[in-house]
C-alpha cells in the first residue's frame, strides 16, 4: 500500500473513475454460492480521499494503481512519535 496525494478533487475524482471501472464497481453483494444479494451494501468506491486540504487530496492504494501519481505520506499524525 501506499500513500497517494492528487492537487485536486476533481483529479481524484477522474482517477477514482478510472479505477472504478477497472475493478467493475459498482458491484452488488454476493452469497456464498455467487447469487446477487440486492438487500445487501452494495460495494461503490474503491477509496474514499482524505481532504487534508483543497488542493492536497491524499489516499492509501495499493501500489498497482499508483502509476504516475505523486508519492506521499499519511496524513494522520503519529501520537506516539517516532520510535
Amino acid at each position: 500500500m501506499i500513500w497517494v496525494k492528487f492537487p485536486s478533487i476533481d483529479a481524484f475524482n477522474e482517477w477514482h473513475n478510472g479505477i472504478k471501472n477497472i475493478l467493475g464497481l459498482p458491484k452488488p453483494s454476493t452469497d456464498n454460492e455467487g447469487n446477487i444479494d440486492l438487500s445487501a451494501i452494495q460495494t461503490t468506491d474503491y477509496i474514499k480521499p482524505i481532504i487534508v486540504e483543497v488542493n492536497d487530496i491524499r489516499v492509501l492504494i495499493d501500489e498497482i494503481y499508483a502509476n504516475d501519481l505523486e508519492e506521499s505520506v499519511s496524513p494522520f499524525q503519529n501520537r506516539y512519535g517516532n520510535s
